[in-house]
């Protein structure tokens, strides 16, 4: 009867239905490495969702950019410098696709009143289409209103591009629409106006010059809307159209090169 009494009083306890530390560690490695393989999956899905999103906006501004052609006999909205340092006023937006400036020192940049007070406005009334959903930019606190820039080459009245390009006041002047961009996202370093410089190149230049850049916001790539209504996310093949500090200068790197004379060719063309 005692030795009966021993052996209950050494059995094993009944388990309490709880995790081992062991077998806690081992869930939470198999969630790390469950975690470590989706995220690139996620992280990829995310920025293709930012270039259609992107895109859908281009394809928006296009179609305001038309309307706006077809009840003003042709004539495209204008395109100005004129913002680019003060950010303007209601005379300056009032008269062009989209006023204000990006600079971080004024408040236009987180000021709707530009873009609403413009003549593309009353077409899409969808604030978010002048921005890309990628683009985290800040000032004063709030997210800038605007990523996207127009081509000088809809600005006759300067000739921006050089006396030896063409310029376009009207839609029946294009004559190459799908080797014409028209809006595309503009790097948050370089933005300031509502329009993008280009510095153009030569086919035989052996260096290549960037005054205002692109963004990069897709992968190394940019979104652009071209004026036969195509909307493209194009890659650039050099690391320097990417990077922030190739504002506003030259390089005679041959993708980099060869990536200025791509913009070039879907800017203008000669006359």
């Amino acid at each position: 009867m005692k030795t009966s009494r021993l052996l209950r009083s050494f059995s094993a306890p009944a388990r309490s239905g709880g995790f081992t530390l062991i077998e806690l560690l081992v869930v939470i490695a198999i969630i790390g490495i469950l975690a470590a393989m989706l995220l690139p999956a996620l992280g990829s899905a995310k920025l293709k969702a930012h270039g259609v999103k992107c895109l859908n906006n281009n394809m928006q501004l296009l179609l305001s950019w038309k309307l706006y052609a077809d009840d003003n006999y042709d004539r495209i909205a204008p395109v100005t410098i004129t913002d680019w340092n003060s950010g303007g006023n209601i005379n300056t937006w009032q008269v062009q696709w989209c006023g204000g400036t990006m600079r971080f020192v004024r408040t236009t940049s987180t000021n709707p009143v530009p873009i609403t007070a413009a003549l593309m406005f009353p077409y899409n009334n969808n604030l978010g289409i002048y921005r890309c959903p990628a683009d985290k930019s800040m000032d004063f606190g709030a997210q800038r209103v605007r990523s996207v820039a127009a081509s000088q080459a809809f600005y006759p009245a300067a000739q921006p591009l050089g006396a030896a390009y063409q310029h376009f006041s009207r839609t029946t002047e294009l004559g190459a629409p799908s080797e014409t961009w028209i809006f595309l996202d503009e790097s948050a370093v370089s933005i300031n106006d509502s329009s993008m410089a280009v510095a153009m190149v030569a086919p035989s230049d052996t260096v290549g010059r960037v005054i205002d850049l692109p963004a990069s916001y897709h992968n190394k790539a940019s979104a652009m809307a071209f004026a036969d209504g195509s909307s493209i996310i194009h890659k650039w093949k050099s690391w320097q159209m990417a990077d922030p500090a190739t504002f506003n200068t030259s390089n005679s790197d041959p993708l980099f090169v060869e990536d200025t004379k791509w913009l070039t060719s879907v800017t203008s063309q000669l006359k």
